[in-house]
């Protein structure tokens, strides 16, 4: 008959088994009217005459009411298809999950990820019956970083002889789970503890080269199978973490028991006084253990392994127990932890030469937010007027003190807002809002950080007075739109930033700064997700070199007194009569403006404009500007 066997464990402890020998479906109770579902871990048969296997309760919503069905074969293999359209079936540890509508052939255990605290381990018929004598695996699920994990089970801490001992081995536990931080210290600590919690001869750390973790590891030696070791401890050694232990390869660690271990997802203990002569690394052993250690993508990253030799068996009178074994497992997690936080402490690192503390608090928790995506981002481009001048006339020690100092004070005005570093060319900050987190208001972030930078730049040239009487500036140029936004640098160097038409229009209107005779340039697009507009100025509808559409384009201002308002609200007035060909009236408002303020410079372009108009009418007026220089 085809059977398969199916373990149902609720937060690591193991709640009920069944034997399925014929297909079953396995998902949440239904909670519509009229359905009679039984509560979790029930099997029933709907109407339709279809065994079901509750998994999850009303509330869970996750898990589908018909997620995918198993059908055990009569090879002693079993089957799995995803009957629902959307959610994947996620396997624990090394496998790929099971896409919608996928169907996969299983001839050894898997694990199916339910919920945060549920899990199903599913083994096929043959597996049943044919697990050596000399290997038995702890029914728990090993611990994951970042997610939630139980104590040990009562009923295996009563077989300690009393209290003290109890107490005693847990302090020890939990002074490896304090100490975690991922450093060669903490790892020697943890195998020193190890051997004295579970009375070792030998602890070994081993780590896979097939997984990210592994770059952030030191290892002894090369890979052999797949493992190397990371750290190793003997009984008697010195406990001091800069003294090592002779060296040892991970061909001295059984493979069998490494093998054994990685497929079946879980602690795994080796006694071989039930299988007559040890085989493979096992020969002189009495007795082993070893406990995967794994990442939060419940990847198998690396293995705690642990043995008794036979000499020291006669010592202790005992095999390792599943207490002992269980000990084991909850000091990989701790490794697995102290792994994790290192992790964890290298990407924050990493992240804080781009983005401000928050975000990068956000992108350590959540690193799918750095994976490519197309978002709608503000972009501001800012480049540093007079910076040929002030070189020459600095030097190169002093330039880059100053340059050094400028930009400083500059990326402070995006990271303060929560914006993006994106990069630094030469005299050029190119920054970004809207990614990777979602901002709403990223718009009036950018904008907000661009009037910072115009103050920031009085209070540069204020500090700089002496050594550069000639004054330096900044233009801004500022546009928001949709990009392609993640890692536009390379395999060898991380450079998070966005691409697309968006940005060509910022970095467009940053150099039109120039042309225009304004600090700060922002398009139509970012203007109208502010939520005021007192600080802004109309200036034209503008064609750029290598930009076939029209852009409305406005001025940001850091001041805005009652004379910058006059001169807003006379300005304005005077381009929208521009614009509907009325020259004779702009002209007329302009001769007003212009002796308050000669030194407007889109005051006297527009009167250019207005008077080229006047004197050669254009066909085809449509009262745009157009650059001739990017």
């Amino acid at each position: 008959m085809a059977q398969c066997r199916v373990s149902i464990f609720r937060d690591r402890q193991l709640a009920t088994e069944l034997t399925v020998d014929s297909n079953l479906v396995i998902g949440r109770r239904d909670p519509r009217p009229g359905v009679d579902d039984p509560p979790p871990f029930a099997v029933h048969q709907s109407e339709q005459g279809v065994s079901r296997l509750i998994v999850a309760d009303f509330p869970q919503q996750r898990v589908p009411r018909e997620w995918f069905s198993l059908e055990p074969q009569l090879d002693g293999q079993f089957v799995i298809e995803n009957l629902h359209h959307r959610n994947a079936v996620q396997l624990i540890h090394d496998e790929a999950p099971i896409g919608p509508g996928q169907m996969e052939t299983f001839a050894r255990e898997i694990t199916v990820y339910v919920t945060r605290n549920i899990a199903l381990r599913i083994q096929p018929g043959e597996e049943m019956e044919t697990d050596s004598l000399a290997y038995r695996s702890l029914s728990s699920v090993p611990i994951t970083p970042g997610h939630e994990a139980t104590d040990l089970r009562p009923k295996t801490l009563n077989q300690l002889d009393n209290a003290a001992d109890m107490v005693q081995l847990l302090q020890l536990a939990l002074q490896v789970v304090q100490s975690a931080n991922g450093t060669s210290a903490f790892y020697r600590h943890a195998l020193v503890a190890t051997t004295k919690i579970v009375d070792l001869d030998r602890t070994v750390l081993l780590v896979r080269d097939d997984t990210p973790e592994t770059d952030r590891i030191s290892v002894d030696g090369k890979f052999n199978n797949g493992w190397a070791v990371a750290e190793r401890y003997n009984k008697g050694d010195d406990e001091n973490p800069a003294v090592r232990s002779k060296n040892l390869s991970a061909a001295e660690v059984s493979s069998g028991l490494l093998q054994r271990m990685t497929q079946l997802g879980r602690t795994v203990v080796h006694d071989t006084s039930n299988a007559g002569i040890g085989t493979d690394s096992l020969a002189g052993i009495e007795c082993a253990v070893v406990a995967p250690i794994l990442n939060s993508k419940r990847e198998i990253i690396g293995a705690l392994y642990g043995d008794r030799r036979q000499a020291s068996f006669v010592d202790t009178g005992v095999s390792i127990s599943d207490l002992e074994a269980t000990l084991v497992e909850i000091l990989a997690g701790a490794i697995a932890g102290g792994i994790a936080l290192h992790a964890e402490e290298q990407n924050r690192s990493k992240l804080a030469g781009f983005f401000s503390p928050k975000v990068a608090d956000l992108l350590v928790s959540n690193p799918e937010l750095m994976d490519g995506q197309d978002a709608e981002v503000t972009i501001l481009f800012c480049d540093v007027r007079g910076f040929s001048a002030a070189t020459e006339k600095l030097g190169p020690k002093k330039s880059i003190e100053w340059i050094n100092d400028v930009m400083s004070e500059l990326s402070q005005c995006v990271i303060q807002r929560d914006g993006v570093l994106v990069d630094y060319v030469g005299d050029e900050l190119l920054a970004m809002w809207g990614a990777p987190s979602n901002q709403p208001n990223h718009a009036a972030l950018a904008v907000d950080a661009a009037m910072s930078m115009l103050n920031t730049i009085e209070i540069l040239r204020e500090r700089w007075a002496d050594a550069l009487p000639n004054r330096f500036g900044a233009g801004i140029g500022i546009n928001t739109g949709q990009a392609r936004v993640g890692n536009i640098g390379s395999r060898q160097k991380f450079k998070y930033g966005p691409l697309g038409h968006a940005v060509n229009v910022g970095a467009r209107l940053q150099t039109a700064t120039k042309q225009l005779g304004v600090n700060c340039l922002v398009s139509g697009t970012t203007i109208s997700q502010l939520p005021h507009q007192d600080h802004t100025r109309r200036i034209a509808k503008l064609n750029v070199v290598g930009i076939n559409e029209v852009i409305e384009v406005f001025e940001i201002a850091a001041t805005t007194d009652e004379l910058w308002q006059k001169l807003k609200h006379d300005y304005e007035s005077a381009s929208q009569e521009f614009e509907n060909g009325n020259f004779t009236n702009a002209a007329r408002i302009l001769g007003a403006v212009l002796p308050l303020f000669p030194n407007d410079r889109p005051s006297l372009k527009l009167l250019s404009k207005v008077v080229t108009e006047l004197d050669e009418p254009t066909d085809g007026f449509n009262g745009v500007w157009r650059l001739t220089q990017k």
